[in-house]
């Protein structure tokens, strides 16, 4: 029992990915419900898949995106969300030059929210910053 998959097939992989993202109330698109997915699959199967799951009513979809619940407003706020990420990644660039420019700093990666492609109307930017050893 040990060496049993928490997820035993697709279905379930699928369901229990928009489970999770549905606690942020975001839809996904098939390629991200494949990409996330634990159950191993390929597009070809989580769209077979997704189908058959809304053809059940255990799904919805609304445009491009599926989610547990038919909820149009998830798939707004997502667009907005993202298009709000869209404007502070590009604002980042600026900032990510500046740090980038001292020398001790060895990376730096964009973390929260935005990390995911979404910003909230109140969103920042959070930079996640490496740097040399003492610094």
């Amino acid at each position: 029992m040990e060496n049993e998959p928490i997820v035993k097939n697709l279905e379930e992989g699928c369901l229990l990915t928009l489970r999770y993202f549905g606690l942020f109330s975001y839809p996904l698109t098939a390629a991200e419900i494949h990409q996330f997915n634990s159950f191993q699959a390929t597009l070809t199967e989580v769209e077979r898949t997704l189908i058959s799951l809304t053809k059940s009513s255990k799904v919805f979809q609304i445009e491009d995106f599926f989610l547990l619940k038919k909820n149009e407003s998830w798939v707004e706020g997502r667009k907005q969300g993202n298009k709000r990420a869209e404007k502070l990644l590009l604002k980042s660039k600026f900032f990510v030059k500046r740090i980038a420019s001292f020398p001790f700093v060895r990376g730096i990666a964009i973390s929260g929210s935005l990390s995911k492609f979404y910003a909230s109307e109140k969103a920042d930017i959070d930079y996640f910053i490496v740097t040399e050893s003492n610094r």
